[in-house]
């Protein structure tokens, strides 16, 4: 473990020579080197400020900020993609972009995805949607929303193997919302 006292990175980091004040960049950037931990999490620090901090240490307080931010965020997705081994801009190269997808499961997970029911909507977003193309199927008044979907499917006369209803939602195999879809968008016409 290499330990970092902060006066001596803060001192090189600002350094006249370009190769001595590059190479503690990083560390100069991060305000409160010690105290960063504590801006987010209110926690108090192992570490006093003062006292000598290790590379480890230091790496594991960043890991643990960018946990916190990705616990208070909800992120989708973090892929990175590397377009090219000379990390020039503009630059593609398909072959290493397509073994990326395919090491990463990108493409896996968009083939599983065909094969099942990629696309759903909740009951009460389809009735209100989709409800032109089945005027008669909902009396008026209120009906539960698994019962009004599964009304409005009967009418619509899918097959049974395009669609399957869960406890809070309709999914539908690919394409199926899109017919759906182009056939409101004639009612509306």
């Amino acid at each position: 473990m290499d330990p970092l006292n902060e006066n001596l990175v803060q001192l090189l980091s600002e350094s006249a020579d370009c190769f001595v004040a590059g190479l503690f960049k990083d560390t100069s950037t991060n305000p409160g080197f010690s105290s960063m931990a504590n801006a987010n999490s209110g926690q108090t620090s192992r570490v006093r400020k003062g006292m000598f901090r290790t590379v480890s240490q230091l790496y594991k307080q960043q890991l643990e900020n960018l946990m916190n931010v990705l616990h208070d965020t909800r992120p989708h997705f973090v892929r990175c993609i590397i377009p090219n081994h000379e990390k020039k801009p503009g630059k593609m190269v398909a072959p290493l972009i397509l073994e990326q997808l395919r090491c990463n499961g990108v493409l896996e997970g968009i083939r599983i995805c065909r094969q099942g029911y990629p696309n759903r909507i909740l009951f009460q977003e389809f009735r209100q949607r989709y409800e032109i193309l089945t005027p008669n199927a909902i009396p008026t008044g209120f009906m539960d929303g698994r019962k009004a979907a599964t009304a409005m499917l009967s009418q619509l006369d899918l097959d049974p193997r395009l669609y399957r209803i869960g406890k809070s939602k309709i999914f539908f195999r690919a394409g199926v919302l899109a017919n759906l879809e182009s056939e409101r968008d004639d009612k509306l016409r």
